[in-house]
């Protein structure tokens, strides 16, 4: 049987528990290890809360739409 977790990570889709992120773009969470984030830089997402989080898949996606943007200007 297939477990369905509650909090999936959207990299790896297993469990996020402690040491992860959401993303303000997705809203889903991502494990830290997973984003490549060092323990400085979760700490200091997670201290600030004025601080929105964007994940590399939507960051990506971001970037290319800028430039589609740009290739047809």
């Amino acid at each position: 049987m297939l477990h369905v977790f509650k909090f999936p990570c959207g990299v790896c889709g297993g469990e996020c528990g402690v040491n992860t992120v959401m993303c303000g773009t997705c809203n889903k969470w991502h494990h830290s290890k997973c984003e490549h984030l060092t323990k400085a830089e979760l700490n200091l997402l997670s201290s600030n809360t004025s601080v929105e989080y964007v994940c590399i898949k939507c960051r990506l996606k971001i970037k290319n739409k800028i430039n589609k943007i740009q290739h047809d200007h």
